[in-house]
């Protein structure tokens, strides 16, 4: 629906929309600011920054500040006497109540967000394996998948993690068994593969469950 002002002017309605304006008070918000502020002050002069309190505060540090508070102005309320004006004590109130309900929403939207990753990547992984299964098809020879359980090794640009790779016979100088040593570490191992992106497959003697993929210069034979 839209709304006509006498101007001419049009707007949408404001049915649904969350009113700010009518639901906070300015005069509560400024109290709350200057309690804020007073104590903003640390003992050796400076100021702590405004909004160091949403830079993490566990939430029973929030519940036992915010009990002490309530008790506080109950006590007002009563008619006993208390620490702090009932004043502070609401504004100390409403800062831990704030405070509390913005760790409870971080962690709200944190596990949102690991929820909503979860089912991308699962998408993504569902599609990779339908396109891999269809490669493998055409082209009757298998894949290598760059990824956790396979560890790039010393490839420089030669490819990403995600990436597939076709298992070729051979590369260079190398043959499939033949036992190797990385220039780099001095480790040594055996050549379980190549790919069409000129690097080599080579599982080391203290991890044999991996493989991971080097260009051949990284490599020396061992005679």
């Amino acid at each position: 629906m839209t709304r006509t002002f006498a101007t001419g002017a049009t707007r949408d309605v404001e049915t649904g929309k969350l009113d700010y304006e009518g639901f906070l008070s300015p005069r509560a918000l400024t109290r709350l600011a200057e309690y804020m502020h007073k104590h903003r002050h640390l003992p050796d002069g400076s100021l702590r920054d405004s909004d160091n309190w949403q830079k993490g505060i566990p939430r029973d540090v929030y519940m036992k500040s915010l009990f002490r508070h309530f008790v506080d102005a109950w006590r007002q309320h009563r008619g006993l006497i208390g620490n702090e004006t009932i004043e502070d004590a609401l504004c100390g109130i409403l800062f831990n109540t704030q405070g509390y309900l913005h760790e409870l929403l971080k962690q709200r939207e944190a596990a949102d967000d690991a929820e909503i990753l979860a089912t991308i990547w699962q998408d993504i992984d569902e599609t990779y394996r339908s396109v891999k299964e269809r490669m493998e098809r055409d082209l009757q020879k298998p894949l290598w998948h760059i990824d956790g359980s396979i560890p790039l090794g010393s490839v420089g640009n030669k490819t990403m993690p995600g990436d597939l790779i076709e298992v070729i016979p051979t590369t260079g100088p190398f043959a499939i068994g033949e036992r190797v040593r990385s220039r780099a570490t001095g480790v040594e191992g055996a050549i379980v593969s190549f790919s069409t992106h000129e690097l080599i497959g080579v599982t080391w003697d203290d991890e044999p469950d991996q493989v991971f993929f080097y260009v051949p210069d990284s490599l020396e034979r061992i005679i």
